[in-house]
């Protein structure tokens, strides 16, 4: 196998792994604090959905745009 296809392999398992924690942490963060403020975590539960849709099979711009809800969420909670 190539250097250059091993490196791309061993980088997709990484984001697979990186979106599939992101993903689970975002869906546990919503579950536990939604009753605090359910029109917050109600818009991003949709994000998250329609991310997940969007970029399924894309995991190195799924792990991206995961890591932009969860600072995103991490902002707003701040206000």
């Amino acid at each position: 196998m190539t250097t250059i296809l091993w490196k791309k392999l061993k980088s997709r398992g990484r984001s697979k792994a990186k979106a599939q924690e992101l993903e689970y942490a975002i869906v546990e963060h919503i579950n536990t604090h939604s009753e605090e403020d359910p029109e917050f975590y109600e818009r991003f539960s949709d994000l998250l959905k329609r991310i997940l849709r969007e970029y399924r099979e894309n995991w190195e711009i799924l792990a991206l745009e995961l890591e932009k809800i969860r600072e995103s969420m991490k902002r707003g909670q701040k206000r």
